[in-house]
């Protein structure tokens, strides 16, 4: 297999996670180099695992097959816009972008360039999730819980774009159909956006969802509750982290989709219908 190589933008807290799992997967890639705004946090990143960095981002796309963006959800959008005009197939961090105008306009270029997009929905990769919801859903009840104590990092977008859409993308996936009735509810308490909001979907089944996410609450929780024609199902995620590396099996599965042609696991399409969904919910909480 020809190794791709790969370029990164953003050296922040999930850039050097993407860092650390692109090193482990070295027969698939090469890190040709590293690009971020602030320069003093990417060379100091660059000199700590051996990696160029470069200050001019046109540089770096020249020299690769793919770039990775890892920067703030506001900026992805400007960012990726970059890279697909320089032709490089794209892997983007969720949210795709931070609206679904942005997220439809990135699409439209890249289908026009051939250049091929994966959205970082990190979940799809937790094989603990499809199991839960391998149940009959007519009438069923799910209860979703993603809440976490108060971090700077993501609040340029809603806790729904950074946070929940996890959730949404999940859904979306597993039912393939858009809710027919959506209710939220929110706050704004530390940010400029919501940092903490309970949606309630209705699905054509009869399913019902309810999701609650937070970036404000005093503990850290990841569950997924379910009742299923009178089977009471959970899944509590923190306590399967550690079994399986997910940020590394979607890498894996980018690469190999660049190598090999292989189908894209999450693409442009499905990060879009993701952010279109958490756009409703906002606009939901809003009523």
């Amino acid at each position: 297999m020809t190794k791709v190589k790969i370029g990164l933008v953003g050296s922040g807290h999930f850039g050097r996670y993407h860092i650390q799992n692109l090193l482990a997967l070295h027969d698939y890639c090469d890190i040709i180099g590293i690009n971020d705004i602030d320069v003093q946090q990417g060379q100091s990143v660059a000199g700590k695992y051996g990696l160029t960095f470069y200050d001019d981002c046109h540089r770096l796309f020249h020299a690769v097959d793919a770039v990775i963006v890892a920067v703030n959800a506001a900026s992805h959008a400007g960012v990726a816009e970059k890279v697909i005009d320089a032709g490089k197939h794209l892997f983007i961090e969720k949210p795709m972008t931070a609206n679904a105008a942005e997220a439809r306009h990135l699409l439209q270029r890249a289908e026009a360039g051939s250049v091929k997009i994966q959205v970082g929905h990190i979940e799809r990769y937790n094989s603990v999730l499809y199991n839960f919801f391998n149940e009959p859903l007519r009438d069923a009840i799910v209860i979703i819980t993603r809440i976490s104590p108060f971090s700077p990092r993501g609040t340029d977008v809603s806790v729904v774009h950074d946070l929940m859409i996890h959730d949404l993308d999940i859904l979306n996936s597993v039912l393939n159909e858009s809710p027919c009735a959506i209710t939220a509810s929110g706050v704004r308490e530390k940010s400029l956006f919501l940092d903490s909001c309970i949606a309630h979907l209705t699905y054509s089944a009869g399913l019902t969802v309810t999701i609650e996410a937070s970036r404000i609450s005093d503990s850290r929780i990841r569950k997924y509750c379910g009742i299923f024609q009178g089977k009471h199902k959970e899944v509590d995620l923190d306590s399967q982290s550690g079994l399986e590396n997910p940020l590394r099996n979607e890498l894996q599965s980018f690469l190999e989709t660049i190598s090999n042609k292989a189908p894209i696991t999450v693409d442009g399409s499905n990060g879009l219908r993701a952010v279109e969904l958490a756009d409703a919910i906002v606009r939901a909480s809003s009523h």
